[in-house]
């Protein structure tokens, strides 16, 4: 079975828009984590802008620590970044 998880990394509701912070983050998480992850787009219904998410491939971290040193790395850049 395959699973993805999606959501707004940032704290700011305004950041959903931002595709540029979202592709930064995944960039960073590779680059200082060797975490890989993509960044989604979508459309909401009544919003003029697309809405940015991160998207895991939830299936990909099979142990505990795998999912523990995801969380910790995405809370710490999107603190930074916030």
């Amino acid at each position: 079975m395959c699973a993805l998880t999606s959501f707004a990394p940032f704290r700011d509701p305004a950041d959903v828009h931002d595709a540029k912070k979202a592709s930064t983050l995944v960039t960073r998480l590779k680059e200082e984590h060797g975490i890989v992850i993509r960044s989604s787009e979508f459309p909401v219904i009544g919003s003029a802008k697309q809405h940015q998410t991160l998207r895991i491939s939830t299936h990909l971290f099979h142990q505990k620590r795998d999912v523990e040193r995801l969380v910790d790395a995405l809370w710490r850049l999107s603190r930074e970044m916030s």
